[in-house]
């Protein structure tokens, strides 16, 4: 078995992956997923997981957040037509939801939500919506499983100082003996997964998730 890890630069890559690039069975690929990616490998799982996550992104470069979720959603299915591809697994967002009701506790999957299209900083909610359409449309059209994983914010190992999200900041505030700056009256409730969690729960959907159907996490 080989595992290909895409990624757009190689020194990060090869950072964020040092444990594995040694290995013969780990392949780094360096490729935007905006553009066609071209493998000859027959491929039988794709993870697509490539996206600008972090809000600080959203201002400043929403046609980047836009094309990751969008032309790369694109690119990455029809890597798994070619390639003939099993299974697809899209790493969605629970910003699929936008503006919340205050009097939900529970977010089911089925609730629709309500984002602003207008707004600059709607570019990652509602291309990951776009995207987990297109999932839709890619498995229905060429037969192949597709499942959506819409993601509470995640943290844990590995998260970067620099990450721009309120997990990232406190940490960091708190190595650097800073104080805890809140850009908010502090009230604001979000929901947050710890990554092994996540991770136990992104396998359990890649192998058990029903076809075409999105999962909260």
């Amino acid at each position: 078995m080989m595992i290909f890890a895409l990624a757009r630069n190689r020194k990060k890559a090869n950072k964020k992956f040092a444990q594995f690039v040694s290995r013969k069975d780990f392949q780094v690929i360096i490729a935007d997923v905006s553009e066609p990616v071209q493998l000859h490998e027959k491929i039988s799982i794709i993870i697509h997981a490539a996206s600008q996550a972090s809000p600080r992104y959203y201002g400043i470069d929403p046609v980047g957040t836009l094309k990751a979720n969008t032309l790369g959603t694109a690119n990455m299915l029809d890597l798994a037509k070619n390639c003939g591809a099993k299974r697809f697994l899209y790493i969605s967002s629970g910003e699929v939801y936008g503006v919340l009701d205050g009097s939900l506790n529970v977010i089911t999957e089925s609730y629709t939500g309500n984002v602003d299209i207008t707004n600059v900083r709607s570019c990652y909610a509602e291309s990951k919506r776009m995207g987990e359409t297109m999932c839709v449309c890619w498995s229905h059209q060429y037969r192949f499983h597709v499942n959506m994983l819409r993601l509470s914010h995640t943290y844990g190992p590995g998260i970067g100082l620099d990450d721009g999200r309120v997990f990232g900041d406190f940490v960091k505030n708190g190595i650097h003996n800073e104080d805890i700056v809140l850009n908010s009256d502090g009230k604001t409730k979000r929901r947050f997964v710890y990554i092994t969690d996540m991770i136990a729960g992104l396998f359990r959907v890649l192998f058990y998730g029903e076809n075409g159907h999105a999962f909260n996490i």
